[in-house]
């Protein structure tokens, strides 16, 4: 994927007069996207988001900002690790007045152009959602992707009967050697931004 921005600056050619001059620079995104976690072979530290990422709003964006600043800083690979089918249609399959915001292709097209190094869809089934949440992070997060940081959104629950929290990965991060950052609630006109309530206001 390939971005084009237009750079202007002037050039002082005397005192009194100054050339603007405008070029164009490209910036070239490649986003290596996995469908079998066992084709994932990081050559670097692993900086890592996890969710469902259903509408890449305003704080789906701190989360990749974040995400994509921290790996630079490092020199690491920035991983975006979501799910199809959404846990909601796999969990609650009777419920049909769930709208996803984005189909999953779509998803694919809007982070093209994100700067992130990695997208790995990872299946979403009933047996991986039994897992208990230290299993998830033992076994998946640290052995399976090898985090080595984990920027998560403020809300943000995982393994069984969503018994996990930011508190819980705390405690994993110490034992298992990872860092893990809690990006804070984004509020817009006093509305915290989450797919939920964009699903209610379309």
């Amino acid at each position: 994927y390939q971005n084009w921005y237009k750079i202007t600056f002037f050039n002082t050619i005397t005192n009194r007069f100054k050339e603007k001059i405008t070029f164009e620079v490209s910036f070239n995104f490649t986003l290596k996207i996995y469908r079998n976690i066992a084709d994932f072979k990081p050559e670097k530290k692993v900086f890592l988001t996890v969710g469902t990422f259903d509408g890449i709003h305003f704080g789906h964006q701190k989360i990749i900002d974040s995400l994509k600043s921290l790996a630079n800083e490092e020199d690491g690979e920035s991983v975006m690790l979501t799910f199809s089918p959404h846990p909601r249609l796999v969990l609650f399959p009777e419920n049909n007045n769930l709208k996803l915001i984005n189909t999953l292709d779509e998803k694919i097209n809007g982070l093209e152009s994100s700067g992130i190094d990695h997208l790995i869809i990872y299946p979403f089934t009933k047996d991986f959602s039994r897992i208990s949440a230290l299993e998830y992070v033992r076994d998946f997060l640290v052995k399976e992707i090898k985090v080595s940081n984990l920027i998560i959104g403020y809300d943000h629950q995982f393994g069984r009967n969503r018994e996990g929290n930011f508190e819980y990965l705390k405690e994993l991060s110490e034992l298992y050697g990872f860092d893990v950052k809690e990006i804070s609630a984004q509020d817009i006109n006093d509305i915290n931004v989450s797919s939920t309530k964009i699903r209610k206001a379309i």
